[in-house]
């Protein structure tokens, strides 16, 4: 019986562990002097005094009120009846019944004592006879009423060193509010000496355990881990867990306050399965001006059991670092794969598919990041230094993530965006009055390519690099660009169905999922040089002149990945040639390299400026206009390739401000340059040594007129002012064959190829009335072909209303316009328009009976966009529509068409309280081939989402804390004023507080959160439901997701399903997923059940769930736990069956558990300490 009652006592005590006294304290040592000194002198900065009636006796040095005097002082809120002041001993005496109160909403502090006494000289406060809570809801999980701590003693005692309680008692039983005395709890701790130093662990010596006013334990000493953030066990600890079996955890603190370099704790932990292992520890440390830090280590495994137990740690490190001229964050994290459970599950599959039977599992190998984000400015000497970085790098374990990232994918939806995606930008710059220097890197590797519908999100890889220098007195300036990568486009509504899960993932691996983006260009590179030698005087005129060289390198290289539907009709038609089959067919030019070296020489004189310009190019393109069909790029049947190298002389003459009078002020700018060609290579004619030429003229004219403007009136009424900029740019390309062989068409189309002769027109209207500025744009571009420039090539129209039209004439002739109309702010209207005629030309230099060429193909494309938006105050409506269709011809005979129709309607009911609204309905057809009308489908998709926007009191303090890096203690009315706003808070900012009686606080419920989302996907496979009129029976994909929480109760279901169909369309369900969670609590808190279920369910028969109810009793709960789950490596069920005890103030966590587990088909008893049987839950 008494090692009975030792057990219980303990398991008892194991509460205190996780109490919530690592909230950081105030400082009492100050504020209670200065508010005891404020309350003497009636006033004192800083502190707040409010009382109804106040009677100060300066004789006897007192200070009294009926109705109490209040203090406010920083983080400290005292509330007495009378002070008196001691001046021989210089002790303050509070007297009456004394309340303190300390700490933010989350760990707020009370305290009550009928006689207070502080000590000036030494700084130390004591109370008497008090009783005490701290809430620790906020962390623990636990619900009104048990979300509190209760504790007292007949002497209490603060210094700058700890705080220290004689005869002190603990509980968490609320009932003792009833009556006021701990005595009658149904549950107590008394211990002859509590002693908390703060942010390091509080000690009980000789304590006893009572139950029902009943002795049943004793124990002579015990210790509690406080320190802020730590993780440490100063007490055993033990359990059984997964990998580990059963193990056993306690460890020490080290450091003080004080300490700078050395502040944490270590745990050490024995697992009967794995070894020795470091279980935690931590250290935090202060470098003072150079930046503070934590480093941790989990679950790290020093000494195995067996040497063939894979590695095992999960180590972070961050360092942050902050002043007046910017900030540092570095953090360094490395976790092995078997502490990363959703990992191992993906590698648990692999190894059921094989993956693994003809090589080792590593689940030891770790996954290492780097990440640096740094900013700061107007460092050095100087003050002339801005540097930045961010950083996010793998240092190791690259293919471990990769898988990683395959999982993610794997199980993204046609709707999914994700991104993971490593890189490293950093940036230098030292600007002063005497020089410039600047230097960058940008490297970037995205590990899910096309994976967002980001605009921006262009490229999977890149890596630039430059640097730069500006000596200002001189006027040197240089300037250094390197960049290498790649370039993604967005897929077009024709291209992209939920049918393009076929294609696998752009950087070639195996998972299957459907891309927003694809590769539009595998290599676009460039290297760029510019110098520019000073600026100089011309002799003794007023002209001055300057030297600049440039060098300029690009390099492209198109992508010739197929569309899949595109590959899967080719299979079916003979006619469909290889070039259709690419996403990026419309491009004609494969491949570019060109390379450019120039010096100039710069004239100015007043507004005039001359420019002449001597260099050399070399271009080369490989060239498809014309070729359909090919064997293979690599046999060079697929394009022709073209080469042309010139040395080139260029004059260009500026007159920037030519006064027109009455007429406005004109800029003139002309240019001529004259190619000489030294030599050049085309697939036909082969080499040729030159000695034609090629002239270019470019005219640029602009003119700015002031229509009206009645600035010079002084008895206007109201400012207006119109102005008008007319634009101009015009260029022409001529040719001369000159002394070359050959045909000179023939040639001059191979000189001036992929060069355009340009008509370009704009015009801006800018309108100034009163302070509104209007400004109105148009113009017009016509580009024709360089050689013969009755060949229009394309064709541009825009708009100040975004209205904007694009025609390119080719063998792919693409146009394309839209914009959008506002009527006011509040009503949108858009509509887009993209067309593509696409006519096979047929090449002149080869015969027509060449088998490369089909010359009877055509393609259409067509794409139009409508939509309206319309806001009402915080409600938003808005519905699209868009229509695609891609239809082909071969030989007369339809080969391929796409018809695509998506409707969308959304509606946002805005406010603290949203409803969110969202439909879409999308249909995709393909034809005419059998096997390409087993890719139509239609998507039905539905989703409301109901969100419960308020936040209290106590979020909003969090919030602030976060948004000005303060901590919550520090966070003044203002700052909460704003967090509010920016969380569209309706609730004012109430700054006014009341210290009651602790026995006579009400105790208010909590405004509990709301949330509710419910939304369905089905995706039905047409042809089937064409035949069989089966909704259900024809449904390629299904998904379903229903989650809500309110008040004391949730529930999350999801199930999700995909089938394929056989030749005669019956239907085979291929994958079929159930996740199931509830969690209800019925009745009051403390009186009521609760239950928890727990159920995932896979179509292979792998299954888990798990079942706990427990009955509430006041401040504790018994409970049953019961999980089950599925070990395919051993094809049985692990079991585990528990019945446990749990203090309500800690809810997420029971003090001990009592049954059995069944592993392996081998069953055992067991005992949970400081845990017990998990139930999962739908996290949402």
């Amino acid at each position: 019986m008494k090692n009975f009652n030792l057990k219980t006592f303990a398991i008892l005590l194991f509460c205190v562990v996780q109490l919530s006294f690592g909230a950081e304290k105030p400082n009492f040592e100050n504020n209670l002097n200065k508010v005891a000194s404020a309350g003497l002198n009636t006033s004192n900065g800083g502190a707040a005094i409010t009382s109804e009636s106040l009677i100060i006796d300066t004789k006897n040095n007192t200070l009294t009120a009926n109705d109490g005097v209040k203090f406010q002082y920083q983080g400290l809120k005292l509330q007495a009846f009378g002070f008196k002041k001691d001046k021989e001993s210089n002790i303050v005496t509070a007297t009456g019944d004394v309340m303190i109160e300390m700490g933010d909403d989350s760990n707020r502090a009370r305290i009550n004592s009928p006689k207070t006494l502080l000590s000036l000289d030494s700084s130390t406060l004591k109370y008497y006879d008090s009783i005490s809570y701290m809430e620790v809801g906020a962390t623990t999980g636990a619900e009104i009423p048990n979300d509190r701590i209760y504790f007292g003693g007949e002497v209490g005692e603060y210094n700058k060193e700890a705080f220290t309680l004689k005869n002190a008692w603990f509980t968490t039983d609320f009932g003792i509010l009833e009556t006021g005395y701990y005595k009658n709890a149904g549950y107590y701790l008394e211990t002859k000496k509590l002693k908390i130093i703060p942010d390091n662990k509080a000690e009980f010596q000789d304590i006893d355990l009572y139950i029902s006013n009943h002795k049943v334990g004793w124990l002579p000493w015990y210790a509690v881990n406080i320190r802020q953030g730590s993780k440490v066990p100063l007490f055993p600890i033990w359990g059984d867990k997964t990998d580990y079996g059963f193990y056993i955890s306690s460890g020490i603190n080290y450091g003080d306050n004080n300490s700078k370099y050395f502040k944490g704790g270590i745990a050490p932990k024995f697992a009967d399965q794995l070894g020795l292992l470091v279980g935690r520890f931590e250290n935090w440390y202060d470098l003072g001006n150079y930046g503070k830090g934590l480093v941790t280590a989990d679950d790290l495994l020093v000494s195995k059991k067996d040497s063939s137990i894979d590695d095992r740690w999960d180590i972070a490190a961050n360092h942050q670092y902050k002043n007046d001229k910017g900030y540092l964050k570095l953090g360094v994290q490395s976790t092995t794969i078997n502490q990363i459970s959703a990992l191992e599950d993906y590698r648990d599959d692999l190894e059921r598919s094989g993956f693994y039977d003809d090589k080792k599992r590593n689940d030891g190998e770790a996954i290492s990041f780097i990440t640096l984000h740094s900013e700061f400015e107007n460092i050095g000497e100087r003050n002339d230094i801005t540097i930045h970085s961010k950083v996010k790098l793998l240092a190791e374990g690259e293919d471990a993530y990769d898988e990683f990232v395959d999982d993610q994918i794997d199980d993204a939806s046609f709707d999914s965006e994700l991104d993971h995606k490593l890189y490293t930008d950093l940036g230098f710059t030292k600007d002063n009055e005497d020089y410039m220097i600047f230097a960058y890197y940008d490297y970037l590797k995205d590990l899910d390519p096309g994976s967002t519908s980001k605009e921006e999100d262009d490229q999977s890889r890149r890596e630039n690099f430059g640097f730069a220098f500006n000596l200002k007195e001189t006027k040197i300036d240089f300037a250094y660009d390197h960049e290498n990568g790649d370039k993604l486009r967005k897929l077009r509504s024709w291209e992209r169905s939920p049918e393009l899960k076929n294609i696998t993932t752009l950087q070639g691996g195996n998972i299957k999922y459907v891309p927003w983006s694809v590769y539009e260009y595998d290599k676009d590179n460039s290297d760029k040089i510019k110098l520019y030698l000073g600026e100089y005087d011309l002799g003794n005129s007023d002209a001055t002149y300057k030297v600049k060289l440039d060098s300029l390198r690009t390099e492209k290289k198109l992508n010739l990945n197929n569309d899949p539907f595109k590959e899967a009709s080719s299979s079916n038609n003979t006619n469909f040639n290889t070039r259709d089959q690419q996403y990026n067919k419309e491009e004609n030019i494969i491949y570019s390299k060109n390379s450019e070296d120039k010096v100039a020489t710069e004239f100015f004189y007043d507004q005039y400026r001359l420019e002449l310009t001597f260099g050399k190019t070399k271009d080369e393109f490989w060239d498809r206009e014309g070729i359909y069909n090919y064997k293979s790029v690599e046999e060079n049947d697929a394009y022709n390739i073209y080469i042309n190298e010139s040395d080139f002389a260029q004059m260009e003459l500026e007159d920037k401000r030519l006064n027109l009078s009455y007429l406005g002020e004109a800029g003139l700018k002309y240019n001529l340059r004259y190619d000489s060609y030294t030599s050049g290579y085309d697939s036909y004619t082969g080499n040729n040594n030159g000695g034609d030429s090629s002239l270019r003229h470019q005219v640029h004219f602009n003119h700015k007129l002031t229509l009206l403007d009645n600035t010079n009136n002084h008895f206007r009424d109201i400012d207006f002012k119109l102005n008008n900029e007319f634009n101009y740019f015009g260029q022409l390309y001529s040719y001369d064959n000159g002394g070359r062989d050959g045909d000179s068409t023939y040639n001059g189309q191979i000189r001036l190829k992929n060069k355009d002769s340009i008509n370009e027109f704009k015009d801006k209207v800018t309108l100034d009335l009163g302070n509104t500025t209007t400004v109105f744009t148009g113009g017009y571009k016509l580009s024709n072909n360089g050689y013969d420039s009755d060949v229009k090539n394309k064709e541009e129209f825009t708009s100040n209303i975004d209205f904007s039209f694009n025609d390119e004439y080719n063998d792919l002739t693409n146009n394309k316009f839209g914009g959008s109309y506002y009527i006011n702010e509040n009503y949108k209207f858009y509509y887009n328009h993209e067309r593509i005629d696409y006519t096979l030309l047929e090449s002149e230099n080869l015969s027509t009976t060449d088998s490369n060429y089909n010359y009877s193909a055509d393609e259409d494309v067509i794409e139009n966009t409508y939509g309206i938006e319309i806001k009402d105050d915080l409600d938003i409506y808005n519905l699209t529509y868009t229509h695609a269709k891609n239809d082909r011809t071969d030989n007369n005979s339809d080969t391929f068409n796409v018809k695509t129709d998506i409707i969308g309607a959304s509606y946002l009911n805005g406010g603290d309280v949203e409803h969110f609204y969202n439909a879409t309905y999308g249909i995709y057809k393909y034809g005419p081939s059998d096997t390409l009308k087993d890719y139509s489908s239609d998507q039905i998709s539905f989703k409301y989402e109901y969100r419960d926007k308020r936040f209290t009191d106590k979020e909003l303090r969090s919030y602030a804390a976060a948004e000005y890096n303060k901590d919550k203690l520090e966070i003044t009315p203002s700052e909460i004023s704003r967090v509010k706003q920016i969380l569209n808070e309706r609730n004012d900012n109430q700054l006014d507080f009341n210290l009651n009686s602790i026995m006579s606080q009400e105790m208010n419920r909590p405004e509990y959160k709301k949330y509710f989302t419910l939304s369905l996907m089905a995706e039905v496979h047409r042809e089937t439901y064409r035949q069989s009129n089966d909704f259900f029976g024809s449904l390629n994909e299904l998904e379903a997701d229903i989650y809500g929480s309110y008040k004391r109760f949730g529930l999350g279901y999801t199930y999700s399903e995909k089938a394929d169909f056989d030749s005669s369309y019956v239907r085979n369900i291929t994958e079929q997923d159930h996740e199931f969670s509830l969690r209800a609590s019925i009745g009051k808190p403390s009186q009521g059940w609760n239950m928890k279920v727990s159920y995932t369910a896979e179509l292979d028969g792998e299954d888990k769930y798990g079942i706990y109810l427990g009955k509430e009793m006041g401040y504790y709960e018994w409970s049953v736990g019961y999980s089950k789950d599925y070990d395919s490596t051993t094809t049985s069920y692990d079991d585990r069956l528990a019945i446990q005890f749990t203090l309500l103030t800690f809810p997420e966590n029971p003090l001990f558990g009592i049954g059995y587990k069944d592993k392996d088909r081998s069953m055992s008893p067991n005992l949970w300490f400081g845990n017990g049987v998990e139930v999962d839950e739908i996290n949402n």
